[in-house]
């Protein structure tokens, strides 16, 4: 068994997990949103965006950095070295979360009466920033992926979330400030449980090691590269609640904070299709083949575009239903937005996949340039497009951006020779999911019963129409499956047969 297929049968206990703490956060999201009036869901992720924004000055990639010198002490099995990373590391980033949360504290009042327009953001602003300072132990993570405890690191997320679900579940009387709270406690609560696997991981208090001035420096100069790098992503996952917020009204922010989780569940398997991705590419790039590469890349990209429209389609054709079953009726302003997310999901996924090859590659300069333009596109389009079109500017933006940073790897990948476009096959996966949408429909607008059993009596149909139309065309090849197979991905027997 080659080293990327014990990676990949590796990774699947990491899938499930990812995948678990996507459902966790949008079922804590949902309960909030039926809990919540529009205005207090609202002003809470824009709280919350502001936090999420200010996390890229506190990391400064300094956690990534942790991963891969704690990695490479460990291997030399310098416990001093390790023990001195995680104090050089976690000093630099609490002097910095510090800072940052002083000043907010500070601007707390002025931020509440004249960015978010109401007096009742100030204490949840204040709870969320304690919650910002403490998620600097939350980066004891890294430490336990770099000392190889995948397993434990994998269950921190959906570990969070469930504490910060039952914590919200017995706050959420007290309004977004209880929800803030719920936050706060499922942070400080996780960083114990964090602290104690490091423990179960490393003997921790029988090394003698501490700040070291060399240490924090070598740590700074390799970090420095990956900040630049990371305000490319954080511009692309914040700048759109942060403009909405500014140029409309919490009410706004409510609505897109509805649409923008209801269509990431397709991203959840994004990222965990990256996890699998990364070992394989990068046994290949050094085995020095390039063709398998090519080949595999470019089947990838076809077939996330071939699966993923089932899954696309019906939230395009019924987005009311949807919304109204997971949100609510006073949600239903987010119908148009939630329509164009999920078409961007597919985009979204296919830019971060492509973006995981760069890496495995070789090219990490290059995919910094490509998402750093990709950021300041998309804060560009944002500006232009939220006063004009609202949040459905916002979603557009985002679908624009994703469709351009996408272009922009596959004209790399593809100038170096590492990937192959099956542009054939695609369109005819997306002519065969045009079929499906109208015969949706068609069936929807003939059957009279109730709203629930028209849609997925609907969805049924549609999704035969299309599977019988990819048997017909022969867009799926079984040969290409055992492609993807032989180079390492799980592709399980029954569709090969």
């Amino acid at each position: 068994m080659s080293y990327a297929q014990r990676l990949v049968k590796g990774s699947l206990w990491i899938f499930a997990m990812y995948f678990a703490s996507g459902i966790i956060s949008t079922i804590l999201r949902i309960f909030l949103a039926r809990n919540l009036t529009i205005e207090e869901f609202g002003m809470f992720y824009a709280v919350l965006s502001v936090s999420g924004f200010l996390l890229i000055f506190k990391d400064l990639g300094l956690s990534q950095t942790m991963t891969k010198f704690i990695a490479e002490f460990n291997a030399e099995k310098d416990r001093k070295g390790v023990k001195s990373v995680i104090y050089s590391a976690l000093a630099m980033q609490f002097l910095l979360a510090f800072f940052m949360t002083s000043a907010v504290f500070l601007a707390a009042p002025t931020l509440a009466q004249f960015y978010f327009k109401n007096a009742g953001a100030e204490e949840p602003l204040r709870l969320i920033m304690l919650s910002y300072l403490f998620s600097v132990f939350v980066s004891l993570q890294y430490a336990l992926q770099g000392l190889g405890k995948i397993e434990l690191y994998s269950v921190i997320e959906p570990l969070r979330n469930i504490l910060t679900l039952v914590a919200a579940v017995f706050l959420i009387h007290m309004g977004a400030v209880g929800v803030a709270q719920s936050y706060l406690a499922g942070t400080i609560i996780i960083s114990v449980i964090i602290f104690l696997f490091v423990l179960k991981s490393f003997p921790f208090f029988s090394v003698a090691a501490g700040i070291e001035r060399a240490m924090a420096s070598r740590l700074w100069h390799f970090s420095a590269p990956l900040f630049v790098a990371n305000i490319g992503g954080v511009a692309l996952n914040y700048f759109d609640t942060i403009l909405i917020t500014a140029m409309l009204s919490l009410g706004s922010v409510a609505l897109y904070q509805v649409a923008l989780p209801t269509s990431q569940i397709i991203w959840a398997l994004m990222g965990s299709a990256s996890i699998v991705i990364l070992p394989i590419i990068s046994e290949l790039w050094a085995r020095k083949d390039s063709a398998m590469i090519r080949k595999m890349l470019g089947l990838i990209v076809k077939f996330y575009f071939v699966f993923s429209i089932p899954f696309i389609i019906p939230v395009v054709a019924f987005p009311e239903i949807i919304i109204r079953m997971l949100f609510g009726e006073q949600y239903l302003g987010a119908a148009a937005a939630l329509q164009i997310l999920v078409i961007n999901s597919v985009f979204y996924a296919v830019f971060w996949i492509l973006s995981t090859a760069m890496i495995a590659v070789g090219e990490p300069k290059t995919n910094r340039n490509i998402v750093l333009l990709l950021g300041a596109t998309n804060v560009f389009l944002n500006l232009a497009l939220i006063p004009v079109l609202g949040i459905e500017g916002a979603a557009l933006a985002a679908l624009l951006s994703y469709i351009i940073g996408a272009s922009l790897m596959i004209r790399h990948l593809a100038a170096k020779s590492l990937i192959t476009i099956h542009a054939h096959d695609i369109v005819k996966s997306m002519f065969g999911g045009a079929i499906s949408f109208a015969a949706m429909l068609f069936i929807k607008s003939f059957l009279d019963m109730n709203a629930w059993i028209e849609a997925a009596a609907a969805v049924l149909c549609g999704a035969a129409i299309y599977a019988l139309f990819l048997f017909a065309t022969k867009t799926v090849k079984k040969e290409e499956l055992a492609v993807l197979k032989k180079g390492g991905i799980p592709i399980p027997s029954a569709f090969l047969r």
